[in-house]
């Protein structure tokens, strides 16, 4: 049963509040020497109940000013009906009595003991809170025990029960007396060094060798999402043969080299419906310098997935981007503006597909969904959203695609089409996918009219907005 807290208690909790409020500092703390001796009987937070811990705060491992005497940590990867997410956790054992860590992004509290109540060795965390719950029921206690081989980097061994609140998993964690860290050492044999402009920074198959003080080693991956490690200084705007990536371990830094390449795509395309040379030049993630015939003008473009394609759209510049065509108005309208990009062979060629949106509502018309729905009245499948129509005029087929049931199935249509005007008209079904709802190619909406500005809405409306 845990103890009650006394006035001697409370008194000690106001100081040492404001003690890990005032004494924050920004570095990690430094390594102590001395040996540090608690049990239940000698460390002053021992009295601390799960909510009065709750006073401490949302805290960061380098807040709490007392040096560190142990540190623990520990990875769980699940593996559970899609989940397959990594999560690391991270305990602090402080000079003071102090237990504080992170799991998940949420705080863990308690107080540490090496001694039991005979003063024999017994290491234990006692951990009390974890985010703003009492941890594991009031059970506290999890022994840590020591691990047989001396030469490890780790000397204790223990293990942090989670409830997920779907699910209860048991976290392995190890721990060490602490030492500061010497030296970092990053290998990138494994990992993606060359970069197209405009291209994120991948940290996949990097590794980092860590050295202590007390001469022990470990090595690091999967620092995709590893606590503690950052990445710093990567520049995928400018081009460079050698680019600078700066790694930061706590108050360590190392750096290794990365290749940013400003790539040329050519290819065919269309101006004013001729085949003509096209070549594209990226000059930064979101400008490019296209050539098409005998013209040339520098642009924006803007990248997205449509159909299974990634596409990259010419764009004109606004008086915000400070440049302006090399060309007019005139000469831009003639020229087909969606390309697929090859990355591998920088060739490219171009997209005829074109998107329109059926949104939820218009202008003059109530947010009505039925009003918009592809999908007739009464047919199950109803209540969509993200509602895209693909009209690919080369193939003359258009896409009809839309999530329901929010937004956790998805129904396809490829359909044959003609045009009449503005209106789509869909007349044969070439193939669907469906995502459960029942619905059939009948049960469509099958004229639409697509708009200038990328919107479509059902054509058996009465247009009630200009």
């Amino acid at each position: 049963m845990k103890k009650k807290l006394s006035i001697i208690g409370l008194s000690l909790l106001l100081a040492v509040t404001a003690a890990v409020a005032l004494c924050a500092c920004g570095g990690t703390p430094a390594e102590t020497t001395k040996e540090i001796v608690y049990s239940e009987a000698t460390n002053p937070y021992a009295d601390f109940t799960w909510q009065q811990f709750g006073s401490f705060g949302n805290l960061t491992l380098n807040e709490v000013s007392s040096p560190i005497v142990y540190q623990f940590e520990g990875s769980y990867s699940e593996a559970y009906q899609g989940d397959y997410s990594r999560e690391y956790i991270y305990l602090n054992c402080y000079e003071d009595g102090l237990l504080y860590g992170t799991l998940s992004g949420q705080n863990i509290y308690g107080y540490w003991t090496n001694r039991d109540r005979r003063d024999r060795e017994q290491f234990v965390l006692h951990i009390l809170r974890h985010g703003n719950s009492e941890y594991n029921n009031g059970d506290y206690d999890m022994l840590a025990e020591k691990i047989a081989d001396e030469g490890d980097y780790y000397e204790y061994s223990s293990s942090f029960v989670w409830n997920r609140g779907w699910g209860i998993r048991s976290v392995l964690i190890f721990g060490y007396r602490y030492s500061p860290v010497k030296t970092i050492e990053v290998d990138t044999t494994e990992a993606k060094t060359e970069y197209i402009l405009g291209e994120n920074l991948s940290t996949e198959g990097i590794k980092l060798t860590i050295t202590r003080e007390n001469g022990k080693s470990t090595q690091l991956d999967n620092l995709t999402s590893l606590n503690g490690v950052r990445f710093l200084g990567f520049d995928n705007n400018v081009a460079s043969d050698e680019s600078k990536v700066t790694v930061r371990y706590r108050d360590k830094v190392t750096t290794y080299n990365v290749k940013v390449i400003a790539p040329e795509y050519t290819g065919k395309g269309k101006y004013n419906d001729e085949e003509v040379d096209v070549k594209l030049k990226v000059t930064s993630a979101s400008e490019c310098e296209v050539t098409f015939g005998e013209y040339t003008t520098k642009c924006k473009y803007v990248s997205r997935v449509v159909v299974g394609n990634n596409v990259s759209e010419l764009v004109a510049p606004t008086e915000d981007d400070g440049f302006a065509l090399d060309v007019t108005e005139e000469v831009w309208a003639g020229l087909h503006k969606s390309f697929v990009l090859d990355k591998e062979n920088f060739s490219l060629n171009p997209f005829y597909v074109k998107v329109y949106e059926i949104p939820t509502y218009k202008d003059g018309v109530p947010n009505d969904r039925a009003t918009f729905e592809p999908v007739k009245s009464n047919v199950p499948g109803g209540n969509t959203e993200q509602r895209f129509l693909y009209v690919d005029e080369e193939k003359g087929e258009c896409q009809l695609t839309y999530k329901y049931w929010n937004g956790g199935s998805t129904d396809t249509f490829t359909m044959k089409y003609r045009m009449e005007g503005n209106k789509i008209i869909f007349t044969e079904l070439v193939s669907s996918q469906n995502g459960g709802s029942g619905v059939r190619f009948n049960d469509l909406y099958k004229e639409f009219i697509l708009e200038p500005d990328g919107e479509a809405y059902g054509a058996h409306l009465e247009k009630t907005w200009e």
